[in-house]
């Protein structure tokens, strides 16, 4: 077979350019993102509920929405947030679960429920979109503000949504257009009038609906009623009652709804538009797509609007993807080049450098093959096995070659090599798929990372050894020339001297075996003596992070605005500030996000976290703001929920736990998301007085909603085939103290207008403005940020230790965030390694017909984590997923060096030679091909190590623990497993005479 192949060369030929032309039309054509698709599918149902309070809104809607839809299967979160008059129940599911389908049965079980006559129908909507790629700001030129929000929603989104591959479009900072009715409280009362009655009045004179069909022998005929209201003096011109019409009794005004969301650039008010991608879509493709929609906006609105491009994610991916290119090809020519210091002949060289271009190339085709895109993850895996693909052709060359010094022609050298270093490659090729095979089983967020890194380096490892055992000895058979030059000729003294000093130093190592295995055994001790810390993934400095604030509950949005001006200072007058843009979406809450100077072009010359904590100190001193600061990720890292039944130990245990959290170095921002200060104005109706003047209560809690409220629709006003929400309430003048409550009049059951003043009592109190509930239990989230100087694992071990002394029994709490991901990493490791090595240990003794000499082979694989804990340790860096990632590669890559000493010492026995001379032989023939491969690995992953800008903090740790556990597993290898197969062949030869038939 293997001649048959040497000596069909175009075949191969046509076999290699094949994966290569299919690789780099899959590379053109690949979708192209930043990290692989986590998004979880997501179903929102939101439930209207007007007049009732957050209480109400838990008891009688979100607990039973709840209830409903938990018995569906494949859901990781479920919350819920109850607030006056809306419910909002939030389902997350696994990754694994299908949108549609687990939108179908949410549907399904929420349809079962029963809630209050009052409550409108659950809303319930799917979120499928993946990450923002692209942040627009959008702001008036010549136009007013009404237009401005009118055109926003109705013109620019639908076109930026009609992108291909964008999920969803997000408005910040908009108010839509609402047809507003201020009543007079003063007409009301001259002409016997309640807000409710005017309400009712509205409602019932606007309508347009089916009436059923009229059918004749010859025709069909549909019926629809119509009483629709058509233009602003149609509203105006309802009549109320007799003789009375709306204007008679309000102010009827076409604007836009109550301030409740603000987004501004500078002094420029406008909105703030964000686009997110489909999941699997290219963000690259869809951000081409939207600036080019975007210039013929700008072309065709230039006299209305400006567009600003402020948050690109293309930009970001680029730098990552031009950072992980130059990596590539700066490794494979570090490699390459540590191969011809090794082989030192230049044919040898190239041949071996085939592996790189074909493998990594052929790699994109099997990627989008799988339907896999291009990103971080993939693209790491590749870089990162560089030195794997470059292995399998460096033995088969190494070992032509010396059949080439041996004597042998060009061709059968060729073919007598790789035959003879066949099964060995064979062996490398399965351990490193072993190694692979068990992520396939993972899920979660941890499983998308792992798995996207894993067919990556499965993919190139498919082709490599196709490479090796195909293409290699077909070239060599051609090209490779047994005479050697006079660089050779110069350092293989050298080289030789080496390979003598490793075989005297293997006689001293037999000789004192179990010294050596005991200093061995000592050395992996002290190596994790060292503390590392543990984190879900590096803090990167992407040039942009998000800002915080929080005014005291109760502020108005207006104020909070102008206090938020105090933070715009600070950013205006930081050396290192590009842009940044302020959105509220509540009274009291917003944030800015803000976008900082390239990493090489910042004045201070100062990272993203250095600039972060002057930042952080400076806001410190802002008063009548609690102001936090996220990271390029925006989320906090620590995020632990609080979970029971009483709100008031909730909240004594929320105090408790800040409060000697913030004393932890390192944790900043520390914050909860439950007040109970919210200053209410609760109205207790006197029933007994109420039914005495023939008033019901629930008429009583009618009026001051239509009266006060003003955010609810009481109609709906359409204009050019688009519905608008006809809303109504009291003019602001009317409703600025508890005496405007105490003015409004209400019908009793004689038709007579009543004060409710006498009715009712009025108390000022303070309370909560939500509940936040967690997987069906009531909830305080407790979270915090970090400055660097604790890692993400030390601030959760020490939080857990405190909120355990803290909760009384009965409470329960939960991490979530980085912080359940990071546990989650831990234990998808362990079971990934777990697995891996049973189904290494499976194969090897298939190959090799042994239950002992896996073993030898796979002691080499925790001799690497010494070297990954002192290599972390001496970089600064930290245990994270992109590590514990790398140390799964790592655990196939240390076997080969095992299995290339233990396969040379098999045949060196069946040579007949003694068990001293074939372990001393076989460390002898194998340390230069060891070394090489070793060394062509390390070099392929320094540029990576030694890389800067966007994503280096990530890949520069990965890089460095990978090549801190092939030196430490490398040289521990060299020393002990010739010591350990003295040790364990004799045992290995008495079980194998229980089992091997003679003979056969």
């Amino acid at each position: 077979m293997l001649k048959q192949i040497i000596n069909n060369p175009i075949m191969v030929l046509m076999l290699m350019l094949g994966a290569v032309i299919f690789g780099l039309k899959s590379f053109i054509n690949m979708p192209v993102n930043l990290l692989p698709n986590v998004d979880f599918p997501t179903i929102t149902i939101t439930t209207t509920y007007q007049g009732a309070d957050a209480k109400s809104i838990e008891n009688k809607i979100s607990s039973k929405i709840e209830e409903a839809v938990s018995s569906i299967d494949g859901i990781d979160e479920l919350t819920s947030v109850s607030s006056d008059g809306v419910s909002s129940v939030t389902v997350q599911f696994k990754l694994e679960k299908d949108l549609e389908r687990a939108f179908n049965e949410v549907r399904s079980e929420v349809g079962k429920v029963i809630l209050p006559l009052e409550a409108q129908r659950p809303k319930i909507a799917k979120l499928a979109a993946g990450d923002i790629v692209l942040g627009v700001f959008m702001n008036a030129k010549n136009v007013d503000e009404k237009t401005l929000m009118k055109d926003a929603e109705e013109i620019i989104k639908p076109a930026l949504q009609n992108v291909l591959g964008v999920g969803g479009v997000t408005i910040n900072g908009l108010r839509k257009r609402e047809i507003r009715v201020f009543l007079n409280s003063f007409l009301l009362n001259k002409y016997s009038l309640s807000a409710s009655e005017v309400s009712r009045v509205l409602n019932s004179n606007n309508i347009n609906q089916g009436g059923g069909k009229i059918i004749n022998s010859l025709n069909e005929f549909v019926i629809k009623t119509s009483s629709k209201v058509e233009s602003i003096e149609d509203v105006k011109n309802i009549q109320i009652k007799k003789g009375v019409l709306l204007k008679d009794v309000a102010t009827v005004v076409d604007s836009i709804s109550d301030t409740n969301a603000y987004a501004a650039k500078g002094t420029q008010v406008g909105v703030y538009i964000t686009i997110k991608r489909i999941l699997g879509a290219s963000s690259l493709d869809i951000i081409k797509g939207e600036k080019e929609k975007l210039k013929e906006l700008s072309k065709k609105y230039a006299n209305q609007y400006e567009f600003t491009i402020l948050q690109d994610m293309s930009l970001n991916i680029k730098a990552n993807l031009s950072n992980l290119i130059f990596d590539l090809i700066f490794g494979s020519f570090l490699a390459i080049l540590i191969v011809y210091v090794f082989l030192r002949n230049v044919y040898a060289t190239i041949i071996t450098a085939i592996a790189i271009p074909i493998s990594t190339i052929g790699a994109f085709g099997i990627l989008d093959f799988v339907g896999y895109d291009l990103n971080r993850l993939t693209m790491l895996g590749l870089i990162l096995s560089i030195g794997i693909f470059i292995d399998d052709s460096i033995v088969v060359v190494e070992n032509i070659t010396k059949k080439l010094e041996g004597g042998m022609d060009v061709v059968q050298a060729s073919h007598e090599g790789i035959k003879e270093i066949a099964f060995s490659v064979l062996s490398i090729t399965a351990v490193l798929l072993a190694v692979f095979i068990p992520i396939a089983f993972l899920d979660g967020v941890v499983g998308k990372y792992f798995v996207s890194f894993a067919v990556s380096v499965v993919s190139g490892i498919i082709i490599s050894y196709i490479v090796a055992v195909v293409c290699i000895p077909t070239v060599s058979a051609r090209i490779l020339k047994s005479t050697q030059g006079g660089f050779y000729k110069k350092t293989e003294p050298f080289f030789t001297m080496c390979e003598e000093k490793y075989k005297d130093f293997l006689h001293l190592t037999l000789k004192h075996k179990y010294k050596t295995i005991a200093f061995t055994i000592l050395t992996i001790i002290v190596a994790f003596i060292p503390k590392v810390g543990l984190e879900f993934v590096p803090s990167e400095d992407r040039s942009e992070f998000s800002i915080t604030f929080e005014s005291k509950i109760g502020t108005s949005l207006s104020h909070t605005i102008e206090l938020s001006e105090q933070i715009k200072k600070y950013l205006d007058k930081h050396q290192d500030v590009k842009d940044h843009i302020v959105y509220l979406d509540n009274g009291n809450k917003g944030g800015f996000f803000v976008i900082l100077k390239d990493i090489k072009d910042r004045p201070s010359s100062k990272s993203q976290n250095e600039i972060i904590n002057d930042l952080r100190e400076s806001f410190s001193n802002i008063k009548g703001l609690d102001v936090k600061i996220g990271g390029s990720r925006g989320a906090t890292p620590l995020s632990l929920s609080l979970l029971g039944d009483s709100f008031k130990v909730l909240d004594n245990v929320s105090k408790a736990l800040i409060a000697k959290m913030s004393k932890i170095d390192g944790a900043v921002d520390v914050d909860r998301n439950y007040e109970n200060t919210q200053p209410q104005i609760e109205i207790i109706i006197n029933k007994a007085k109420a039914a005495n003047a023939g008033v019901e209560a629930t008429l009583i809690a009618k009026e001051i909603s239509s009266s006060f409220v003003g955010s609810i629709p009481i109609s709906k006003y359409v204009d050019g085939g688009k519905e608008y929400d006809i809303t109504m309430r009291y003019a602001d003048d009317a409703r600025v103290s508890i005496d405007d409550i105490k003015k409004i009049q209400v019908k009793n059951n004689k038709g007579d207008l009543i004060f409710i003043d006498s009715l009712i009592e009025v108390k000022k109190v303070y309370g909560s403005p939500t509940i936040n509930r967690y997987n069906r239990q009531r909830q305080i989230k407790v979270t915090s940020n970090l400055n660097g100087k604790i890692p993400l694992g030390d601030l959760q071990a020490k939080t857990e230790e405190i909120v355990k002394t803290l909760l009384p029994q009965g409470y329960i709490y939960s991490f979530s965030g980085d912080a359940k991901f990071m546990a989650e990493t831990g234990a998808a490791f362990a079971a990934a390694i777990g697995l891996a090595c049973i189904l290494i240990y499976l194969i090897l003794s298939s190959l090799y017909g042994s239950i002992i000499q896996p073993f030898l082979i796979m002691v080499s694989m925790p001799l690497c984590i010494a070297g990954v804990v002192g290599a972390l340790y001496i970089g600064g860096s930290s245990f994270n997923l992109f590590v514990m990632i790398g140390i799964v590669l790592l655990m196939g890559m240390v076997g080969k060096n095992a299995i290339l000493v233990v396969d040379c010492a098999n045949e060196n026995i069946k040579s007949n030679q003694s068990l001293d001379d074939a372990v001393i032989n076989a460390g002898k023939q194998r340390l230069r091909p060891i070394l090489m491969t070793t060394f062509a690995m390390i070099g392929a992953m320094l540029p990576t190590v030694f890389s800067s800008g966007i994503g280096s903090e990530t890949n520069s740790s990965m890089a460095l623990a990978i090549i801190g556990g092939l030196i430490a597993s490398t040289a521990l290898t060299l020393i002990v497993i010739p010591s350990l197969y003295k040790i364990m062949y004799p045992l290995d030869k008495w079980l194998r005479s229980f089992y091997e038939i003679k003979g056969l």
